[in-house]
């Protein structure tokens, strides 16, 4: 299973919401300093495999790992869960009893169960599991001392310098009290519904009015609680919701996306009217047309059932022309399809750069893109050029790593790694592999049994080993 930062937002880009200013205390614990495993010295082999070009920063290995972000990757070992860094030491948080509910969801854990709750953030608070009190609450991540006692009942990550937790649930209506706390664990404010687990990178937050299954009116907040843009949605309901809003925390699989703006999307009578907020709340811009993605200064727009761009304030600069179509990235390109069949690239212009005649793509990187011709993929550059043939069975946009570019490829359901010459650094060992964060890269390989290799079920099955090049 390939693991893997995406630009691409291709038609059908809703978010579903997370179900995740008097200042009050709540009770902080007497810190507890978990065990610090030292890490070992690099090795260059796994199970007797040589790595050819890429090494182990540790001999450990984890049953159960995430990418690193902010420098930390949550992982487990056996029924041991914590925190490991960029030198391989493993900060162990708690140890779970294999009867308990909560070592069933994190054993089952690849990337999205619980998904990025578990992400290490950049206010250093990690959530940490109480196994007397079966609660959660949160650690230094980078001492692994337990600062915010455990009382919540799932975990969320801290952004923004805030943390949404939840706790208390009813028996009867099964709805949670919520509390929006501080790294201190001061509660800032009590919304009566949270509908997504975290603040945006703009310091906004989705939440109800109402405490209620009952779908009820959702509105946009700011850090302190103040409502900023009202009457947003029905939740439940599903007649205006905010898309396209939680994407950009700063732990997300699309952190790279430009994260200056909020689009959301009024309930209004008659037919949903979308909006664009800057970060106070402010309504920048109106929309009867649907809006998608925001991403290098241009947001995608449909209208009967094709889609165009357009900038901030509205102005369409690229008209409706197409079936599907991509963000803008970095490179300055955008991938389009006027038949959901073969793809070409335009720049910011609408102009044609790379003329149709891939029937699948991946997103530009680093001035590459990995593309589909026939049945086989290549790596083209911005220009079009082809810089590895086509003759692989998938390929990735490259990724950086150190001073290089590294792309992962596949023979039968095993991957590995090469560079852009097409010279193998890894061979195919990996069944589970990411691209690199922070400098490192996470490959897993099947340790027992497990023959079907796309399972979330099987993901005991799995080792993973922090790598680099």
């Amino acid at each position: 299973m390939f693991k893997k930062t995406s630009y691409f937002l291709i038609v059908a880009l809703a978010c579903a919401t997370f179900s995740g200013c008097g200042v009050k205390k709540v009770e902080v614990k007497t810190p507890i300093k978990a065990p610090v495993a030292e890490a070992t010295k690099p090795v260059s082999t796994i199970e007797g495999i040589d790595l050819g070009g890429l090494t182990r920063l540790t001999d450990e290995n984890f049953t159960i790992a995430q990418e690193f972000k902010n420098g930390y990757a949550f992982a487990m070992q056996d029924n041991k869960g914590g925190y490991v860094d960029k030198e391989g030491k493993f900060k162990v948080l708690y140890t779970l009893d294999k009867t308990d509910e909560t070592y069933t969801k994190l054993k089952g854990l690849t990337n999205d169960l619980p998904g990025n709750m578990l992400y290490s953030s950049k206010d250093g608070l990690v959530p940490a599991y109480d196994t007397t009190v079966k609660k959660w609450g949160y650690a230094d991540v980078k001492t692994g001392t337990v600062v915010i006692k455990a009382k919540y009942d799932s975990p969320t990550p801290f952004n923004q310098g805030l943390a949404v937790c939840k706790y208390d649930k009813d028996a009867t209506t099964y709805m949670y009290k919520y509390e929006v706390i501080n790294p201190k664990g001061e509660v800032v404010f009590e919304p009566k519904a949270a509908y997504n687990g975290v603040f945006n990178n703009q310091g906004l937050l989705l939440t109800g009015d109402v405490a209620t299954t009952t779908p009820g009116k959702t509105q946009l907040v700011d850090k302190t609680g103040k409502v900023v843009v009202g009457n947003v949605a029905e939740i439940n309901g599903g007649d205006g919701r905010i898309y396209d809003y939680a994407i950009n925390i700063d732990m997300s699989y699309t952190d790279s996306l430009d994260g200056s703006l909020t689009l959301g999307e009024f309930a209004e009578p008659n037919r949903k009217t979308y909006f664009i907020a800057d970060n106070s709340g402010k309504i920048i811009y109106k929309s009867k047309d649907k809006l998608y993605g925001y991403s290098e200064g241009m947001t995608a727009f449909s209208t009967n059932s094709k889609f165009g761009f357009i900038d901030i304030k509205g102005k369409k600069i690229i008209p409706a022309l197409y079936t599907a179509l991509s963000s803008f990235t970095p490179d300055g390109l955008a991938w389009v399809t006027k038949d959901d069949k073969v793809y070409s690239a335009i720049d910011k212009t609408g102009k044609t750069v790379i003329a149709t005649q891939y029937n699948e793509i991946d997103n530009f990187r680093n001035g590459y893109a990995a593309v589909k011709k026939g049945e086989n993929w290549g790596i083209i550059d911005k220009a079009g050029k082809v810089v590895l043939d086509f003759k692989y069975e998938f390929l990735n946009s490259p990724f950086k790593i150190g001073d290089s570019e590294l792309v992962i490829f596949k023979e039968g359901a095993i991957y590995g790694y090469m560079d852009l010459k097409g010279n193998v650094v890894t061979k195919p060992i990996f069944t589970d592999v990411y691209t690199a964060e922070d400098g490192v890269i996470l490959g897993g390989t099947v340790k027992t049994d497990g023959p079907t290799l796309d399972s979330h079920a099987l993901a005991n099955n799995f080792s993973y080993y922090i790598l680099a090049k």
